[in-house]
């Protein structure tokens, strides 16, 4: 049987674990995504490269690069997710409360909204609420592909394509250290390093830039001491003196629970405001009409 006609017969199972390692970049963060093992996901990728007949990654000891089947096969595995569910969608449009609802925002707003959409499914049980903590770029991204059909993010969409509805803001708040509680310099700042995590880059661009424009001079002058991609885990480094980062000042004020950690004191507030964003052209779905209402009074 020729590979076009093993192509039609792909386990969608395997198509959707090598979408997320390719998204991913590392086959212990999919297997964790995919609730999977490690040995499990590798098997899904052989599965595949012996139903293709073509070797889908190069492999460089723990790491790896696309073979030109292999971005081939990605783009396709997409396209079929994305027509899957958009059938769904089709499926199940005459009802607000059921079928799948597909959101994606920052870690940070995710912990705002998110109980109240467990809460709203469980009320609902034929309604499957999907969020995806992802930065701007990713839900941009996300949203154009049809991933998913509403985003919340910090930044006005210039592209006419998506439409943009302003439902809330996030004061923007500094973690430091108890030990540099008092610490407004910026050499001290620099010279502690930050703590990274998916949205660490934007939101001290912003303080950084508004509270010291005679010093700073962009994220990549000054160290990166760590990485956390957990919301929940982003102050323990910071806790632990390691560096310092930023959150919105909701999510940080529910995390500081010890006297390791303080506020740094800013002259200049910085406020995100957050937008709901979706495809200006894509068909209107009745499970989304109680969206809209239901984030502008969970953020504003």
């Amino acid at each position: 049987m020729g590979s076009s006609q093993w192509v039609m017969m792909l386990n969608p199972s395997w198509l959707n674990t090598y979408i997320t390692l390719v998204e991913t970049g590392h086959f212990t963060e999919t297997a964790k995504k995919c609730f999977m093992t490690q040995p499990g996901v590798t098997q899904h990728v052989h599965k595949l490269e012996a139903a293709l007949g073509y070797a889908l990654l190069n492999r460089h000891g723990k790491q790896f690069e696309l073979t030109l089947e292999g971005e081939k096969l990605y783009r396709y595995a997409l396209t079929q997710r994305q027509s899957h569910q958009q059938f769904l969608d089709s499926l199940n449009d005459s009802d607000p409360y059921a079928g799948v609802c597909q959101i994606a925002c920052s870690g940070a707003v995710a912990m705002q909204i998110y109980p109240t959409l467990i809460a709203k499914q469980t009320a609902h049980p034929e309604l499957q609420i999907r969020v995806e903590a992802a930065p701007n770029r990713r839900i941009f991204a996300m949203l154009q592909s049809n991933e998913i059909a509403f985003g919340i993010v910090t930044q006005q969409p210039n592209d006419s394509a998506f439409t943009a509805i302003e439902v809330g803001e996030q004061p923007l708040t500094l973690f430091v250290p108890s030990r540099h509680a008092s610490t407004a310099d910026f050499e001290a700042l620099a010279l502690l390093g930050y703590i990274a995590h998916p949205d660490a880059d934007h939101y001290l661009d912003r303080i950084l830039g508004a509270n010291f424009p005679d010093h700073y001079r962009g994220m990549t002058r000054i160290p990166q001491r760590g990485y956390v991609n957990q919301i929940n885990q982003i102050l323990l480094p910071v806790a632990a003196g390691l560096g310092f980062t930023a959150l919105p000042a909701k999510v940080g004020e529910s995390m500081q629970a010890r006297g390791d950690i303080a506020r740094l004191p800013l002259k200049v507030p910085s406020i995100d405001p957050l937008y709901l964003v979706y495809k200006t052209h894509r068909q209107s779905i009745q499970r989304y009409l109680w969206l809209e209402p239901l984030v502008k009074d969970l953020l504003r």
